[in-house]
C-alpha cells in the first residue's frame, strides 16, 4: 500500500465519521457533545487520544461511547464526565475553568466588542470551528515533503499536533491548485489565516461559495478570489 493509498483511506474514514457526527449533533445534544469534546481534549495528551476515547464504547456507559452518551441525555454527559475524570485525573477545578472559558467566548460573540482581547478570542473560536467543521488529517499521515515544498499546508492545533485540511487532497494526492494558491496567499498571511479564508464563503468571484468547495468546479475563480483578497484586504 502506498502513502497515497493510506491517506485516501484515512480521508474516507474521517469523512464518514464527521458526516455522522454532524447529522446527530443538532440543538441541545450538539451542545452537550461539543462541551464533552472540549473537556476530553483538555484532559488527554493530544487530540487523537481524546477523539479515540470519545468514540470508543465504554462498559461504564452501558456499552455506549462517551460521545453517544452525551448526545443522548444530560445525565449521559454527566456520567461521561465522571468517567473522564476517573480515567485522566481531570479535576473539578479544571472543569470549572473550561466552562468559564467557553462562557467567555460565548459572551464575546454576543457583545460584538472589537478590542484586542475579544478579537483574539474570536480568532481562537474561529480556529476551533474550522477544526470541527472541516475534515483534517493528522500530519504524520501526510508525506513530509508535501508540507515542506508547499504542495499542501497544515496548521498547528492547540495540542501541538499538525492537522492537514483534507480538501487539499484528491484520491490521496495533492490537488494541483493548492500550490498555486499558496504562492499567492502565503507571502501575506499565515497558514491558519489561509485555512480560514478557504473555509469562508467568497462573494467576489466564487458566487458566495467557499473557495475550498470550488477547487474543481471553477479553479480560475478561486485563483482570482485569492488575488483580490491579497490586493484589497491584505495588501
Amino acid at each position: 500500500m502506498t502513502d497515497s493509498d493510506d491517506v485516501w483511506t484515512a480521508i474516507r474514514a474521517l469523512t464518514t465519521e464527521v458526516a455522522q457526527l454532524r447529522a446527530e449533533a443538532d440543538g441541545t445534544p450538539r451542545e452537550r457533545a461539543m462541551s464533552l469534546m472540549q473537556h476530553a481534549r483538555l484532559a488527554f495528551d493530544g487530540q487523537a487520544k481524546a477523539d479515540a476515547w470519545l468514540l470508543t464504547p465504554q462498559d461504564d456507559l452501558a456499552g455506549k461511547s462517551p460521545l453517544d452518551a452525551a448526545m443522548e441525555s444530560a445525565g449521559g454527559k454527566s456520567r461521561a464526565l465522571r468517567l473522564l475524570a476517573s480515567r485522566t485525573g481531570l479535576t473539578a477545578g479544571l472543569e470549572r475553568d473550561l466552562e468559564a472559558l467557553l462562557e467567555r467566548r460565548r459572551a464575546v460573540v454576543e457583545t460584538g466588542k472589537d478590542d484586542s482581547e475579544t478579537a483574539e478570542l474570536r480568532w481562537e473560536q474561529r480556529k476551533d470551528e474550522l477544526l470541527r467543521e472541516v475534515v483534517t488529517l493528522p500530519g504524520h499521515l501526510i508525506p513530509a515533503a508535501w508540507l515542506r515544498d508547499g504542495t499542501v499546508f497544515g496548521v498547528t492545533a492547540e495540542d501541538g499536533d499538525t492537522r492537514v485540511p483534507a480538501f487539499q487532497l484528491v484520491r490521496g494526492k495533492p490537488h494541483p491548485l493548492i500550490r498555486q494558491l499558496l504562492q499567492i496567499l502565503r507571502p501575506r498571511r499565515s497558514d491558519w489565516e489561509i485555512f480560514s479564508w478557504c473555509g469562508r464563503p467568497d462573494t467576489w468571484t466564487c458566487q458566495g461559495r467557499r473557495p475550498m468547495d470550488m477547487l474543481d468546479a471553477d479553479p480560475d475563480a478561486v485563483l482570482e478570489a485569492a488575488r483580490r483578497q491579497v490586493e484589497e484586504n491584505w495588501g
